[in-house]
Formats: structure tokens, sequence, C-alpha cells
């Protein structure tokens, strides 16, 4: 496997997780902040 592939695999991996504390923490207070570290 290539380094970009590697690459792309943990960044899909990353988006499923982010996408995953989203729907947990929907109704709850979410702030700016936490997608901003997560998306950096």
């Amino acid at each position: 496997m290539t380094e970009l592939e590697e690459l792309t695999k943990i960044r899909k991996l990353l988006e499923w997780l982010v996408r995953d504390k989203m729907r947990t923490v929907q109704g709850a207070e979410f702030k700016e902040s936490d997608v901003g570290v997560l998306t950096k």
C-alpha cells in the first residue's frame, strides 16, 4: 500500500469518527472549536 492510500484510509476513518461524534452529540451543545480541532 502506498503512503497516499494509507493517508486516504486514515482520513476516511477520521471523517467517519467525526460524523459518528456529531450524531452522538446531536441535541447536545456542540462547540465550533471542537469541529475546528477535528478538521485541521
